[in-house]
């Protein structure tokens, strides 16, 4: 839709059109995204060398914040604040696996928060307009 704004260039009615079309669309259920968002963070620690048990503590480090962060936006949080707490929440998981869960390694750590960061506003910010 971004793109389009900026193609076409549409109107403010066309674009408050297209967020309420949006919005009604239907969702996928919260435990799917939280299992989906969860195994994509392991996989991530895959990548960055983790081990199993290293992926199974990102697993649930991500599925512990990311449902936090979730909780905190259907109250209206501050976002700034959803974000510290979902973060935190992560760290703490990751890093209490890594103080008493034996040979838990830094990737978990390093991947539990990759959730947290935007992929395609930060992609599109790298693209130049003509």
């Amino acid at each position: 839709m971004s793109w389009s704004v900026v193609e076409e260039n549409w109107s403010v009615a066309q674009i408050n059109t297209e967020v309420e079309r949006l919005i009604s669309l239907p969702h996928y259920p919260r435990l799917l995204v939280l299992f989906v968002v969860s195994l994509a963070g392991a996989s991530f620690c895959r990548l960055f060398d983790g081990s199993w048990q290293d992926m199974i503590v990102v697993f649930a480090a991500t599925f512990a914040g990311l449902f936090i962060r979730q909780e905190f936006t259907k109250r209206n949080f501050n976002p700034y604040m959803r974000i510290f707490f979902a973060a935190f929440t992560s760290s703490m998981v990751a890093s209490l696996s890594i103080k008493f869960g034996g040979n838990i390694q830094a990737p978990a750590l390093l991947a539990s928060v990759l959730y947290l960061i935007p992929g395609v506003p930060l992609i599109n910010s790298f693209f130049r307009l003509d």
